[in-house]
């Protein structure tokens, strides 16, 4: 029974999701708010004066929904008035969305539905992906799983597709909640983690309090509080702290009481249960209002608390059957039953177990479509997780090829790279060595000119040699001739002239001395003439002749 309440609970606060990206600061939000009603008072664009007004309500719309849905009609009004489709397009959903919230579902529906009718004329692709998400948590409020999955599949490939990574979060989540529904809890936790990793990269903080809330709750159905208390306490805080939605805090403060209810801390219990009704009866919720009497009911009948849990059923089961959910009056019939037997009020105890038996019969063939309608939606989960795994495989393979195209263009370009580098190397190379070639080649020449001058001036040194010995060897003989003029032939006029003036000096006669003098003249003309002979050899032996 607890768990029926839990996944109700859980399939309630799914559906929150639905409500967009609300503003994480209650300051900011007054601020936002604020400047928007200031640019709806100055604005005399009557476009933009109606998305002004439809994004008014969405920022209404959880925690003053009087007000939204001023806003709303008012813009719907005009936008019609001036034929502006985005604009209807845009207050149709936030009505959509209200009614909702009121669990007027048809009435949700059909405003939604209006409203993707117009998006997908004017290609308005984000608009058209809220409004699939909307319509299929609609479906899901009325355990029409199957339609609800469709309509997820369809918002989530129009949000991938458009890179709205808040709306692909979101309906990650929902999906998870549908194998929540279908009580695969490991894969609903794997989808609510895939949808929180998203939330914190982005840092949305409305986001991540809804998925710690989620995933809370999925921890309670494993039955492990610890976790689940730990997760929504973080979640509950969020909300407290930036004040950003009073309905999800609500619940979470519901399922916290769940929570210890299990754990039978009734106490705890009924202190976060009456916590979230003062909040559900602030908005105006009928739904979560009379989910919250039924899980106090029950929590006051196991205290003993009789009255105070027959009190409360009875104005559960009133709206339950104000809005036809047979389950809750079904399980709030058997709370009735057995608060009444315990108070030993048999006729009202078998009153509410017949209507409890009646609604069963009804609730059987509903389950009977149900478990068709599952066998349905576990035949698509099957598709679709065998489809995302191909995805996910040719992924991996076009990353594959990706990484080897681009591995391939790197060691292309590092081998195209290492080539221009030994190239320009080699070539560097190559003209140092050409210009050490040509320096080499100039000292060659150079060197080559150098001996060809040492050669000449050999061969001139040589012939200076030779020269030097011929005129040292003529020298040489001009000094034997000198020696032998001086030695041999000097002295034969030297020793005649001599040898006469030794006969002169003798007492001679005149005709002798005449005849000497003759002589000594002719002795004296020959020595004058082998002097001049030595003077001649003297001045040969120093300028020889070539």
């Amino acid at each position: 029974m607890v768990y029926r309440t839990l996944v109700k609970k859980l399939s309630w606060l799914l559906c929150l999701s639905i409500l967009g990206q609300i503003q994480v600061l209650f300051a900011q939000r007054i601020s936002v708010t604020d400047s928007l009603e200031n640019l709806l008072n100055i604005s005399d664009n009557d476009s933009i004066r109606i998305q002004i007004m439809a994004q008014l309500s969405r920022e209404y719309e959880s925690n003053f929904p009087d007000k939204a849905i001023l806003y709303a009609k008012d813009g719907l009004k005009k936008a019609q008035e001036i034929n502006y489709e985005k604009g209807t397009g845009l207050c149709l959903r936030s009505l959509g969305i209200i009614e909702w919230y009121q669990s007027n579902y048809e009435a949700a529906l059909e405003n939604e539905q209006k409203a993707q009718a117009i998006f997908e004329k004017i290609g308005y692709k984000k608009g058209l992906a809220e409004v699939l998400n909307t319509i299929a948590v609609i479906f899901h409020s009325q355990s029409n799983y199957t339609r609800a999955f469709d309509y997820y599949l369809k918002a989530l490939k129009i949000r991938e597709e458009i890179k709205d990574q808040s709306g692909a979060a979101r309906c990650l989540s929902n999906i998870g909640t549908v194998f929540q529904v279908h009580n695969d809890i490991d894969k609903a936790l794997s989808y609510k983690i895939k949808a929180i990793n998203i939330y914190r990269k982005i840092k949305d903080s409305s986001g991540l309090a809804e998925e710690l809330a989620d995933i809370g709750v999925l921890y309670t159905l494993k039955k492990d509080y610890v976790q689940a208390l730990k997760n929504l306490e973080e979640s509950t805080k969020l909300y407290e702290k930036w004040q950003s939605n009073k309905v999800e805090l609500s619940q979470n403060l519901e399922d916290t009481g769940i929570i210890f209810e299990e754990q039978k801390k009734y106490d705890l219990a009924l202190f976060y249960l009456h916590k979230a009704l003062d909040l559900k009866q602030e908005l105006g919720y009928e739904l979560g209002i009379a989910t919250t009497w039924k899980t106090i009911a029950r929590v006051q009948k196991e205290m003993g608390l009789y009255e105070s849990a027959s009190d409360n059923a009875l104005k559960a089961l009133k709206i339950f059957n104000k809005i036809g959910n047979k389950y809750d009056i079904r399980e709030t019939s058997l709370i009735l039953t057995e608060t009444f037997k315990k108070m030993k009020m048999f006729d009202k105890s078998l009153q509410y177990y017949e209507l409890a038996n009646i609604v069963q019969d009804s609730i059987f063939s509903i389950e009977k479509n149900r478990l068709i309608n599952n066998m349905e939606a576990n035949h698509q989960i099957e598709l679709l997780t065998k489809d995302k795994a191909l995805k996910e495989i040719e992924l991996e393979k076009k990353n594959l090829n990706l990484w080897l195209l681009v591995g391939g263009s790197v060691l292309i370009s590092l081998v195209a790279l290492l080539f221009m580098l030994n190239f320009y190397h080699v070539r560097k190379m190559y003209e140092v060595q050409k210009q050490q070639a040509l320096e080499i080649g100039k000292q060659n020449e150079e060197i080559a000119r150098k001996n060809h001058e040492l050669s000449i001036m050999n061969m001139q040194l040589d012939q200076k040699v030779q020269e030097r010995t011929a005129v040292l060897e003529f020298q040489n003989r001009q000094l034997k001739q000198y020696a032998f003029i001086n030695s041999h032939r000097l002295r034969s006029p030297v020793a005649t002239i001599l040898g006469l003036l030794e006969i002169l000096s003798m007492n001679q006669s005149v005709e002798e001395e005449k005849k000497i003098k003759e002589y000594l003249k002719v002795s004296a003309q020959e020595l004058d003439n082998i002097v001049h002979l030595i003077k001649d050899t003297i001045d040969t032996s120093q300028y020889p002749e070539n």
